[in-house]
């Protein structure tokens, strides 16, 4: 695994307050770029698990992975998408990956808990190694990327992470790490099990979709979802 010496970055579509916003980011963080190699976040919003979108990003880039850049969208699962993280590193080898939360973790009218789960977002692309770690504004699913003052909370946990939580003070903190390891070993033979089919893609992707459809209708109102099904 590569060094945790990550940058962190936020998303910023207002005008009024940008010079504001740039005063209090620092050195330590930027706005989120506007081009990458390939921008998979959509495909988490979509639906589809980690091995979909690990089998689109390498299809996407072809084989020409040296000093691509990549949007990944990582959820509050913490095992699985740290996994999913090093299983892109192990098969692309030196991109430059840059994740951002995954929105519908996000409840529509819970800022308090909306906080929490950006945090651990968060923590997911630092864990998982990524160059990049943009925090969602925990009220964006109203608000867009507007609110100086979600801005702001977003900046303090990048903060938090960088400078005193101590993440960053340990490369490769996490190696050897068995339920991470297992499960980064379990996607690379399923996304390379998958690549041996005539059409790994669309094949795979027709299955997600099924299973959408399907098993995880009732795997979904099942689902701990904090403030809004339990603990309200």
């Amino acid at each position: 695994m590569k060094s945790t010496n990550w940058q962190g970055c936020i998303q910023w579509d207002g005008e009024k307050t940008i010079h504001e916003l740039s005063a209090l980011s620092g050195q330590d963080v930027r706005f989120l770029r506007p081009d990458f190699t390939v921008d998979a976040s959509a495909w988490r919003r979509a639906g589809y698990g980690p091995v979909s979108e690990i089998l689109l990003i390498l299809d996407r880039l072809e084989g020409r992975a040296a000093g691509a850049s990549l949007l990944v969208s990582v959820s509050t699962r913490i095992i699985v998408e740290t996994a999913k993280l090093w299983a892109l590193r192990r098969l692309l080898g030196p991109v430059h990956i840059t994740t951002i939360g995954d929105v519908r973790d996000l409840a529509p009218l819970d800022d308090g808990t909306n906080r929490v789960r950006t945090t651990v977002q968060s923590v997911v692309g630092v864990w998982g190694g990524a160059d990049e770690v943009c925090v969602l504004p925990h009220n964006v699913l109203r608000c867009g990327f507007l609110d100086i003052d979600a801005a702001r909370h977003a900046l303090a946990v990048t903060r938090l992470l960088r400078h005193e939580s101590r993440f960053a003070d340990m490369a490769r903190g996490l190696t050897g790490a068995e339920a991470i390891e297992a499960e980064t070993a379990r996607l690379i033979d399923e996304v390379n099990a998958w690549r041996e089919g005539a059409e790994p893609v669309a094949e795979r992707l027709q299955q997600d979709m099924d299973w959408l459809d399907g098993p995880r209708r009732p795997q979904d109102e099942k689902r701990v979802f904090v403030g809004v099904n339990q603990f309200i």
